[in-house]
């Protein structure tokens, strides 16, 4: 198996949610990221832009020189492992996997002890949330950007995406894992 370390960074430990050392790792054409928690142990993952040309990109975009190393610049909060949606290719394993979600008071939590500047909400399917728009106006009350990684269904409803304007959120990413299963190619 063929490994480089694309770069060393900072992350945040998904249990203790301390800023720990990690590697950005480029393995068999896909992007890692492999956190180093000297409490929980090694942990080693799919990155969110897993193809190495969109890490790329979105490396030069999200991030300067100056904040490049001295913190995670965005941190991705998975809220719920619901989704609206079974997706054969989902990374999280929507509606399968049970791990605990997070709440308004976690979320608050975690960004107090945060220094980057972007929070991304994700899932699942974060828009299946009720309290999504309390969630986003309490990241947005602390000065953070707010992101929203959505398979879209909703955003064709006005009301909906008026509702996000109005609490704040500055960026949705939009995942397209959702054609029909005869439109998967398997390689």
């Amino acid at each position: 198996m063929e490994e480089k370390i694309i770069e060393s960074t900072k992350s945040i430990c998904g249990n203790s949610f301390k800023v720990i050392n990690a590697d950005v790792l480029q393995r068999n054409g896909r992007i890692f990221l492999r956190k180093k928690c000297p409490e929980h142990g090694e942990k080693t993952s799919l990155h969110i832009y897993d193809i190495p040309q969109l890490y790329s990109e979105m490396r030069r975009i999200f991030c300067s020189e100056a904040t490049r190393k001295a913190y995670p610049h965005e941190l991705v909060a998975y809220i719920t492992t619901e989704c609206n949606f079974g997706c054969p290719v989902c990374y999280i394993d929507a509606n399968h996997c049970k791990d605990k979600e997070l709440f308004v008071d976690d979320i608050l939590r975690i960004a107090q002890k945060y220094k980057g500047r972007f929070i991304h909400f994700s899932g699942g399917e974060p828009t299946i949330r009720e309290d999504l728009f309390k969630m986003v106006k309490a990241v947005k009350n602390l000065g953070f950007k707010v992101g929203l990684f959505s398979n879209g269904s909703k955003f064709g409803d006005y009301d909906f995406v008026c509702k996000c304007k109005e609490a704040g959120v500055d960026l949705i990413i939009l995942s397209f894992d959702t054609r029909p299963m005869d439109a998967y190619r398997i390689v």
